[in-house]
């Protein structure tokens, strides 16, 4: 069986409605548990009780470790006010370089105005940007990922490296 058909009867929980922090973190954990090659992140705010938090990092670096072609890419919103404090994310990020890059998007976000994070263009976990309890749970749903990983993508291509980013203490 070809593993990246298999997303949806691997899933432990069922698409839908999910809330936030808890089953958004819990989402991602599975999505990255069964990701083999990609994951995109776009976050407005970088929330450390989901993106610092010890397992998701954890899983982030054993999935872009474990494959050669494995990677991450983080976009986050200028808005976000990351300077003066620690990120694990970030951590993994300057430690891992060309495994996991970061970027700050400095325009606001034209279409989805949500957080997501897109595995291998085949599933999703998404939150309101605005709507900060609830969230949307999508481990196989290839057409949802696809347009917006190709929205990441322009995103982007538009976003720049921060010192910000680079430069937080460890």
């Amino acid at each position: 069986m070809n593993s990246d058909n298999n997303n949806e009867q691997r899933s432990t929980q069922p698409p839908g409605d999910i809330d936030f922090p808890a089953g958004y973190l819990r989402s991602a954990l599975e999505l990255l548990e069964h990701t083999q090659r990609e994951v995109r992140i776009y976050s407005e705010l970088l929330e450390p009780e989901v993106y610092g938090d010890d397992a998701f990092v954890a899983r982030l670096s054993s999935m872009v470790r474990a494959n050669k072609r494995s990677h991450a890419r983080v976009l986050v919103s200028a808005r976000a006010d990351l300077s003066g404090r620690t990120h694990r994310l970030l951590d993994l990020a300057r430690a891992l370089p060309s495994l996991c890059q970061c970027r700050v998007l400095l325009e606001p976000a034209d279409r989805y105005r949500e957080d997501y994070i897109l595995a291998d263009r085949t599933g999703f976990v998404s939150k309101k940007a605005k709507e900060e309890k609830s969230a949307w749970f999508a481990p196989d749903d290839r057409a949802g990922a696809a347009d917006r990983a190709e929205h990441f993508d322009y995103l982007w291509s538009r976003a720049s490296s921060s010192a910000e980013l680079r430069n937080l203490s460890i």
